[in-house]
């Protein structure tokens, strides 16, 4: 998929709804991603692919640092306890 920096959660708001306008509807979000903590809105755009609409991706402060390890998949998608949507399975 394809994924869109935006500013913030209003831009993301402004955006779902500027997208709604015409027709596209969201396909999971907005949320909290589990993994990393970063706000997530998905949708299908008009040409078959999926795009994400993301801000408030944090950066990696210490590159010496061990990764986390993320072993509750439960938590990996959203961070709000939202599950993500069957389509997900389908992949982009």
């Amino acid at each position: 998929h394809i994924a869109w920096q935006m500013e913030g959660m209003d831009h993301i708001k402004r955006s779902l709804d500027a997208l709604a306008q015409i027709g596209v509807k969201t396909e999971a979000g907005p949320g909290r991603q589990g993994v990393g903590g970063n706000l997530y809105a998905y949708f299908w755009a008009p040409g078959g692919n999926r795009s994400e609409l993301s801000a408030e991706m944090p950066r990696v402060a210490d590159r010496a640092a061990p990764p986390p390890i993320w072993s509750d998949p439960s938590t990996t998608f959203s961070a709000w306890g939202a599950h993500h949507p069957p389509s997900f399975v389908d992949g982009s």
